[in-house]
């Protein structure tokens, strides 16, 4: 059985990562203009109208903690927030609970955040979520884990699927990417099995948290460190640029 922690997203995170986990006042707060005729133009339900504008705000205070400020989000087509440039990031809602996640790409390359109730899953998903082995390491926890496991590895592809999509613009099935639970580190592997994500999947680290109400899932992948340049210097000294 998964035990359970009382970490935050903050804990879960590399510390070249902005977080905001959505407080009240995010919930009431305003739309930035261009927001607000985003909204205008379609039918929100009240509670997506509300999850929209507590994501934007959360969005909006972690942008500002590197230096991004006043950034209207509109999805793209696809529906995933388009960053400024040079900006990686995530938003997650689930219930009460939302929260951002932003970065410099010059720090991270990729970011999946991801928040579930700890019964979102039904075990008639299974099939439908899981592969073969995943079946295999349901099986092998304890009933009274079962639906949580499966809930996490069903969030963990969430936050996989929402890092590396930004990146090669690729759709995946549930059933494409495969993932290890490391219950004792508090950690997931994620595994391609399409062709189409081989690379994308590769270096991803995953972190995990369950609580009693939900589950929350990060997918991260670090930027390569920038290669550095040398010119001949005269006096038999390396200059760097």
């Amino acid at each position: 059985m998964l035990a359970p922690h009382s970490q935050s997203l903050r804990s879960l995170l590399p510390e070249a990562v902005a977080t905001v986990e959505a407080r009240p006042c995010h919930w009431q707060s305003q739309l930035h203009a261009v927001e607000q005729d985003y909204v205008d133009g379609r039918r929100m339900h009240a509670r997506r109208l509300a999850e929209f504008r507590a994501g934007r705000a959360c969005a909006r205070d972690a942008l500002a903690q590197i230096g991004r400020h006043d950034w209207p989000l509109i999805p793209a087509a696809s529906r995933e927030p388009q960053w400024p440039e040079g900006v990686v990031g995530s938003i997650t809602h689930s219930g009460d609970y939302c929260a951002a996640a932003v970065a410099a790409t010059y720090a991270m390359a990729a970011i999946g955040i991801d928040a579930e109730a700890t019964d979102r899953c039904a075990e008639s998903a299974a099939p439908f979520i899981c592969t073969d082995r995943e079946l295999a390491q349901l099986d092998s926890c304890r009933a009274i884990g079962r639906r949580i496991l499966l809930t996490l590895i069903f969030s963990a592809k969430e936050s996989v699927f929402k890092a590396i999509f930004p990146r090669g613009r690729v759709l995946l099935d549930m059933r494409d990417v495969e993932i290890e639970i490391l219950a004792d580190r508090g950690t997931f592997r994620g595994r391609c099995l399409s062709t189409d994500c081989a690379d994308a999947v590769a270096g991803i680290e995953g972190r995990f948290d369950v609580s009693a109400a939900r589950v929350l899932t990060v997918a991260t992948l670090r930027a390569r460190p920038a290669q550095t340049k040398y010119l001949f210097n005269p006096l038999g000294m390396s200059c760097a640029y």
